[in-house]
């Protein structure tokens, strides 16, 4: 599927809950692999199958409201789908924001993302949602260097080659993001 009338007619076809099974089956939208570009474009710490399958359900959900004679180009669906893939990640963002803010303990075993923060950053327990919320809130740069630079050791000077900036300008985000960070935790 490549097009906004084609993905009309499979949804128009199905039920929602089949439409979903079939996607997830699949993927004949290439939802996984748009994820993954998400994921990497974005740096949101968000559970990546959480993130797929509610993208299935926004697609799914909004099928509807495709017009009866959409365009048939493939930008047109790319950014239609695009769309569905920011809308999820938008909820499962606030979704963590509201179990921060309902105090809501994080669960056993410790979601993948939650493992990762625990064990790079040496978080406790009582504070993997709140540093989860924080990181999420940063500002697009200084989450991206956050992520790349401190996260997953990537250099300064590599990075910043990378970006399009300089490494003493990736080391100054990297330090705004860490202040913005222990304003929220406490000392990092």
């Amino acid at each position: 599927m490549r097009t906004l009338p084609e993905l009309r007619s499979f949804l128009a076809d199905r039920a929602p809950v089949e439409a979903v099974k079939a996607l997830a089956k699949e993927d004949p939208l290439d939802i996984l692999m748009r994820v993954d570009r998400w994921m990497r474009a974005r740096c949101f710490l968000l559970d990546h199958q959480a993130l797929v399958r509610r993208s299935w359900a926004h697609i799914v959900a909004a099928g509807p409201t495709i017009p009866p004679d959409p365009p048939g180009d493939p930008e047109s669906f790319d950014e239609w789908i695009a769309d569905r893939i920011e809308s999820a990640g938008d909820g499962l963002i606030e979704e963590d924001k509201q179990a921060e803010r309902n105090g809501d303990p994080v669960e056993e075993p410790l979601e993948p993302r939650m493992e990762f923060l625990a064990s790079v950053l040496h978080f406790r327990r009582d504070q993997l949602r709140t540093v989860l919320v924080a990181v999420n809130r940063l500002p697009t740069g200084e989450r991206h260097v956050f992520m790349h630079c401190l996260l997953l050791g990537k250099g300064f000077g590599r990075y910043g080659l990378e970006m399009g900036i300089d490494g003493v300008q990736a080391r100054r985000l990297l330090e705004r993001a860490v202040d913005r960070l222990s304003d929220a935790v406490g000392d990092l």
